[in-house]
């Protein structure tokens, strides 16, 4: 004989997670949010400051040089980013 139907229990907890699911979604409906992308000041400002001419040429130089293999990564320089990205 089989006293708890383990079975039944999470059929019963997978039901309870969809309805609040649904009611949080229901929520979020009604008070308006809606998805969006928000550019960070800093992003602004790198767009604004450089000029697009200049820009275009070093992204050719780029390109070129991934073309031909030339490319060096500055394995140091990409790590202290990385770091500094996940201490915020």
């Amino acid at each position: 004989m089989k006293i708890n139907d383990t079975a039944r229990i999470y059929r019963l907890q997978a039901y309870q997670n969809a309805e609040r699911a649904r009611e949080d979604k229901g929520a979020a409906a009604a008070s308006g949010q809606r998805d969006g992308v928000t550019i960070s000041a800093e992003a602004l400002e790198i767009s604004r400051g450089e000029d697009h001419a200049v820009r275009a040429e070093r992204v050719a130089a780029v390109k070129e040089s991934i073309q031909n293999g030339t490319y060096q990564v500055d394995l140091q320089k990409v790590a202290e980013k990385l770091y500094e990205s996940f201490m915020r």
